[in-house]
């Protein structure tokens, strides 16, 4: 996708993350804030011995929380590579930096044997990709059953 020029004024023409910050004046796209990632939380059962993957996450905001909030390791990714690279660099910052994990991967396929984490977390990724259903199997196939996603 192109950066969102005076000449691109559709989501359909440029970057995602460009046309929210310059059309609707979101420069994160963090719906509901740590509100709603938290009652995301709360529907599943993490606790210090889990293994969360944490599906299209951008700078990593989530999964600094949830490793913190419980204490477990997080596998967070995202299909951006720029975007993993400014999570490592901010990673690099933060105490709960080591039980963060940061790959570049697509949503659509993960890289992952099956039920190879405890829980599965996605916030806003679903309103970013054209195959929805294909995007919570794979979550479901990497996190069993214990998968909660918001739009």
């Amino acid at each position: 996708m192109a950066k969102c020029s005076d000449e691109c004024n559709s989501v359909s023409r440029c970057d995602i993350f460009d046309f929210m910050a310059k059309y609707v004046g979101m420069t994160v796209v963090h719906p509901g804030g740590f509100t709603a990632t938290n009652e995301l939380l709360d529907r599943l059962k993490i606790d210090q011995n889990s293994q969360v993957i944490d599906i299209a996450r951008g700078k990593g905001t989530s999964a600094f929380h949830i490793a913190k909030r419980y204490g477990c390791k997080v596998t967070a990714i995202d299909i951006s590579p720029e975007l993993i690279e400014e999570a490592r660099h901010l990673a690099g910052k933060r105490d709960k930096a080591k039980r963060v994990n940061f790959l570049v991967c697509d949503a659509m396929k993960l890289p992952f044997e099956d039920e190879s984490f405890d829980a599965a977390v996605s916030q806003a990724m679903l309103v970013l990709v054209d195959d929805k259903i294909q995007a919570i199997k794979e979550a479901k196939r990497v996190g069993a059953v214990n998968v909660a996603a918001t739009t």
